[in-house]
């Protein structure tokens, strides 16, 4: 597989699992899914087995949602925004001598 096809595969698995996380339901059909991201049904199928596989998705039957290993990734990026915005807090706080918390 060449580099150009391989970030064309990334990107539509990237395409799932947006599709997933801005859904208003928490499960969607493989159909939904296919519908969202414009892809054949086949496609979406062969690259949700693979984010199923490595937890990113999580399968329930017939409907999917986001799985443990993205959510975990979430959890990890909001401690490090909130680690950030603790170390700008203290830093400010240090310099004008407020006391914010």
């Amino acid at each position: 597989m060449s580099e150009k096809d391989e970030r064309n595969s990334d990107a539509k698995m990237i395409s799932i699992l947006i599709a997933l996380s801005e859904s208003e339901t928490e499960w969607l059909t493989l159909s939904e899914i296919g519908g969202r991201v414009v892809l054949p049904k086949n496609t979406v199928s062969a690259k949700l087995s693979v984010l199923t596989d490595n937890t990113f998705v999580e399968r329930k039957g017939n409907r999917y949602r986001l799985g443990d290993k993205f959510i975990q990734i979430a959890v990890n990026y909001f401690r490090a925004v909130e680690a950030d915005a603790r170390t700008a807090l203290n830093d400010f706080n240090r310099r004008t001598g407020a006391n914010n918390g």
